[in-house]
Protein backbone atom coordinates (compact mmCIF):
# COMPACT_ATOMS: atom_id res chain seq x y z
CA UNK A 1 0.00 0.00 0.00
CA UNK A 2 1.42 3.39 -0.96
CA UNK A 3 1.93 6.35 1.38
CA UNK A 4 -1.00 8.40 0.13
CA UNK A 5 -3.44 5.54 0.71
CA UNK A 6 -2.10 4.96 4.23
CA UNK A 7 -2.47 8.67 4.96
CA UNK A 8 -5.99 8.78 3.55
CA UNK A 9 -7.01 5.69 5.51
CA UNK A 10 -5.61 7.11 8.74
CA UNK A 11 -7.49 10.37 8.18
CA UNK A 12 -10.67 8.70 6.99
CA UNK A 13 -11.00 5.71 9.26
CA UNK A 14 -9.12 6.63 12.43
CA UNK A 15 -9.22 10.42 12.95
CA UNK A 16 -8.88 13.46 10.67
CA UNK A 17 -5.34 14.83 10.77
CA UNK A 18 -3.56 11.57 11.53
CA UNK A 19 -2.87 11.04 7.84
CA UNK A 20 -1.21 14.45 7.66
CA UNK A 21 1.00 13.64 10.63
CA UNK A 22 1.90 10.30 9.01
CA UNK A 23 2.84 12.13 5.79
CA UNK A 24 5.06 14.59 7.67
CA UNK A 25 2.66 17.57 7.70
CA UNK A 26 2.56 17.76 11.49
CA UNK A 27 1.29 21.32 11.89
CA UNK A 28 -1.60 20.75 9.50
CA UNK A 29 -2.35 17.42 11.17
CA UNK A 30 -2.50 18.99 14.61
CA UNK A 31 -4.71 21.80 13.26
CA UNK A 32 -7.14 19.29 11.72
CA UNK A 33 -7.21 17.25 14.92
CA UNK A 34 -7.95 20.44 16.91
CA UNK A 35 -10.71 21.57 14.56
CA UNK A 36 -12.26 18.11 14.55
CA UNK A 37 -12.17 18.01 18.35
CA UNK A 38 -13.83 21.44 18.40
CA UNK A 39 -16.56 20.12 16.10
CA UNK A 40 -17.15 17.11 18.34
CA UNK A 41 -17.24 19.41 21.38
CA UNK A 42 -19.86 21.58 19.65
CA UNK A 43 -22.05 18.58 18.96
CA UNK A 44 -21.76 17.33 22.53
CA UNK A 45 -22.44 20.81 23.94
CA UNK A 46 -25.55 21.11 21.80
CA UNK A 47 -26.80 17.74 22.98
CA UNK A 48 -26.12 18.71 26.57
CA UNK A 49 -28.43 21.70 26.14
CA UNK A 50 -31.31 19.30 25.46
CA UNK A 51 -30.43 16.94 28.28
CA UNK A 52 -32.34 18.84 31.04
CA UNK A 53 -35.56 18.51 29.01
CA UNK A 54 -35.10 14.76 28.70
CA UNK A 55 -34.26 14.34 32.39
CA UNK A 56 -37.27 16.42 33.42
CA UNK A 57 -39.64 14.38 31.25
CA UNK A 58 -38.19 11.10 32.53
CA UNK A 59 -38.52 12.21 36.16
CA UNK A 60 -42.19 13.10 35.66
CA UNK A 61 -42.88 9.71 34.13
CA UNK A 62 -41.02 7.92 36.93
CA UNK A 63 -43.01 9.80 39.57
CA UNK A 64 -46.28 8.86 37.87
CA UNK A 65 -45.14 5.26 37.48
CA UNK A 66 -45.91 5.28 33.77
CA UNK A 67 -42.40 4.87 32.40
CA UNK A 68 -42.12 2.03 29.92
CA UNK A 69 -40.20 1.48 26.70
CA UNK A 70 -42.90 3.09 24.53
CA UNK A 71 -42.91 6.21 26.73
CA UNK A 72 -39.09 6.40 26.67
CA UNK A 73 -39.23 6.29 22.86
CA UNK A 74 -41.88 9.05 22.87
CA UNK A 75 -39.70 11.22 25.13
CA UNK A 76 -36.71 10.60 22.87
CA UNK A 77 -38.73 11.62 19.81
CA UNK A 78 -40.00 14.73 21.61
CA UNK A 79 -36.44 15.79 22.49
CA UNK A 80 -35.29 15.17 18.91
CA UNK A 81 -38.23 17.18 17.55
CA UNK A 82 -37.11 20.19 19.58
CA UNK A 83 -34.54 20.74 16.83
CA UNK A 84 -30.81 20.97 16.75
CA UNK A 85 -28.91 23.85 18.25
CA UNK A 86 -26.57 26.15 16.37
CA UNK A 87 -23.68 24.51 18.22
CA UNK A 88 -24.67 21.10 16.90
CA UNK A 89 -25.01 22.41 13.35
CA UNK A 90 -21.67 24.23 13.42
CA UNK A 91 -20.01 21.22 15.05
CA UNK A 92 -21.37 18.84 12.43
CA UNK A 93 -20.29 21.09 9.55
CA UNK A 94 -16.83 21.43 11.08
CA UNK A 95 -16.54 17.69 11.68
CA UNK A 96 -17.60 16.68 8.17
CA UNK A 97 -15.48 19.40 6.55
CA UNK A 98 -12.35 18.39 8.45
CA UNK A 99 -12.90 14.74 7.67
CA UNK A 100 -13.34 15.35 3.95
CA UNK A 101 -10.48 17.85 3.73
CA UNK A 102 -8.07 15.56 5.57
CA UNK A 103 -8.81 12.62 3.26
CA UNK A 104 -8.44 14.70 0.10
CA UNK A 105 -5.31 16.40 1.41
CA UNK A 106 -3.72 13.08 2.38
CA UNK A 107 -4.27 11.78 -1.14
CA UNK A 108 -2.90 14.95 -2.76
CA UNK A 109 0.01 15.39 -0.35
CA UNK A 110 0.85 11.71 -0.63
CA UNK A 111 0.98 12.05 -4.40
CA UNK A 112 3.29 15.06 -4.15
CA UNK A 113 5.50 13.38 -1.57
CA UNK A 114 5.96 10.13 -3.43
CA UNK A 115 5.74 11.56 -6.93
CA UNK A 116 3.20 8.88 -7.73
CA UNK A 117 1.07 10.47 -10.44
CA UNK A 118 0.41 7.20 -12.14
CA UNK A 119 -2.63 5.03 -11.99
CA UNK A 120 -3.02 1.51 -10.73
CA UNK A 121 -0.89 -1.08 -12.43
CA UNK A 122 1.88 1.34 -13.34
CA UNK A 123 5.44 0.31 -12.59
CA UNK A 124 6.81 1.55 -9.25
CA UNK A 125 9.13 4.53 -9.16
CA UNK A 126 12.83 3.87 -8.61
Amino acid sequence: MNQKMKGALLSGLVFPGLGQIFLGRKLLGVALIGLTAAGIAGIVAGLMQRLPLIIDLLQKELQQGTLDSARILAISNQAAASGTTALENIGMILLVSCWAASIVHALVAGTRRTGDHSGPGSPPLP
